[in-house]
């Protein structure tokens, strides 16, 4: 049951910073989401889904890694 409070409370400060439109400095204030990722790999305990996430941030990784040694702004 605790996990569920903290779940709505990660979503709403997500959703309070993505909806101001300003995303300057966003990865600060998102730092109080952090409880989503150890949400997420509780729930995806190589279950339907494990493989699709490891692929797609696998893939986001390589994109952000690409972008970094080419010298681009990521964050």
């Amino acid at each position: 049951m605790a996990g569920q409070g903290i779940w709505i409370f990660a979503l709403l400060m997500i959703l309070l910073q993505l909806s101001t439109g300003l995303l300057i400095s966003i990865s600060r204030y998102l730092l109080v989401s952090f409880p989503i990722f150890i949400l997420l790999g509780e729930k995806l305990k190589r279950g339907k889904w494990y493989d699709f996430t490891v692929a797609a941030f696998f893939a986001l990784q390589v994109i952000y890694f690409a972008g970094w040694v080419n010298y681009y702004w990521i964050a």
